[in-house]
């Protein structure tokens, strides 16, 4: 309000991006303390001419409907599909009603689904004031075990998302405490003759009133592995199902021969009827106690070479303490193979010799020594010979 002799000062401060425009006096002419009853009697009166302006129709939006950069968010419904085991690759369905609340015709001008293992459908992009659509949804799983959840926005002409969300919950019947059918264990061992154990986490899962399955050990397990199962606890989820913990510990018998091992162990169980199968691979690596030299013995003969073609590998404890061999085994009966110096404590020489008129081309051939000391230890020489 300007009153009459004065000058008018009124200016227009300009809002935030996102607050409502406003029209009023500038900060310096503003009413200093209480307002005075002519400054009431004004502003009661331009709040009269708006909403008479307006005629009413503007309704206020709750606050939750506004997002941080002041757009209008309609979440209208969530669905969560019941969980079960659901298959990689299964199509969920599931019909929402649309519902237009408010006293206006709204047009939808697109329909968008928040990936491409969503589908959407709307029965009519034009709904008068307090009439229903339905939109039909079908969302594809994706993973054997978790939570999925998806997405269908309507755009409305007015550029206002209607966002619809569903959820679907799978188990897998049985899964690593890393995830999946198949995990790795490492047995840690240093010496040959230690033993090492190792353990993997397994859970199985059970619908509701049901018990989760119990662990199955495929077959013989494979020398030189000892596998102990124990129950470590069953826990039950909000919907029901219900999860079996149990540990599987795998123990290395003494193991005499060196170098890098693996070994697979094979697990199942028996869920809803059917057959599920695991596997836990284990390596080890156990450090020789023995220095061979070479450790691969090559030979080598010219074409039309006749006779005995023999070579030399030393043998030679890394702690210095006596060599004792006890059984030397060869596989083809072309090579023969000899200790030549027993009186050795510290080293003992093996001679391996071939007879080249027995072989009919190039030889490839693994001789094994077992120590006959506190190692009990293998050593598998690699032997080669070309002709």
């Amino acid at each position: 309000m300007v009153m009459q002799g004065e000058e008018s000062q009124v200016t227009e401060e300009r809002p935030h991006p996102f607050a409502p425009r406003t029209v009023g006096r500038s900060r310096a002419n503003r009413c200093p303390g209480w307002c005075s009853a002519d400054c009431l009697t004004g502003a009661v009166c331009l709040t009269a001419i708006f909403f008479l302006v307006a005629g009413g129709c503007v309704q206020s939006r709750a606050p939750e409907e506004m997002d941080t950069e002041g757009k209008w968010v309609a979440e209208k419904a969530t669905h969560r599909f019941p969980a079960d085991f659901h298959k990689r690759g299964a199509v969920l369905r599931h019909d929402f009603e649309v519902v237009n609340d408010t006293d206006m015709s709204v047009r939808f001008e697109h329909v968008r689904t928040s990936c491409t293992c969503t589908t959407a459908d709307l029965s009519a992009k034009t709904l008068g004031p307090h009439e229903k659509a339905v939109l039909s949804v079908s969302l594809t799983t994706t993973s054997l075990h978790g939570i999925q959840g998806a997405s269908s926005v309507l755009i409305d002409s007015k550029g206002r998302p209607w966002i619809y969300r569903m959820t679907a919950m799978s188990y897998s019947p049985m899964q690593f405490s890393g995830g999946g059918l198949r995990s790795y264990v490492s047995l840690d061992v240093s010496n040959p003759g230690e033993q090492a154990t190792g353990e993997v986490e397994i859970h199985t899962f059970g619908r509701p009133g049901g018990e989760p399955p119990y662990v199955d050990v495929l077959g013989d397990v494979p020398e030189p592995i000892h596998v102990q199962p124990r129950v470590s606890c069953v826990t039950t989820f909000p919907d029901g199902f219900q999860r079996r913990t149990t540990i599987l510990t795998f123990k290395l018998a003494e193991q005499s021969v060196s170098g890098m091992r693996k070994s697979c162990v094979g697990i199942s169980c028996l869920a809803d009827g059917k057959l599920v199968e695991g596997t836990v691979v284990l390596t080890w690596e156990t450090r020789s106690m023995y220095r061979v030299q070479p450790n691969h013995l090559y030979l080598g003969a010219f074409q039309g070479t006749e006779g005995i073609v023999c070579g030399d590998v030393v043998l030679e404890r890394v702690d210095g303490m006596p060599v004792e061999i006890s059984t030397v085994q060869v596989h083809n009966p072309a090579v023969v193979a000899k200790v030549v110096d027993p009186n050795s404590k510290k080293t003992h020489v093996l001679r391996l010799s071939v007879d080249i008129d027995q072989l009919d081309g190039p030889l490839y051939d693994d001789v094994r020594v077992e120590m006959n000391d506190s190692t009990n230890q293998v050593i598998v020489i690699p032997l080669s010979l070309f002709l």
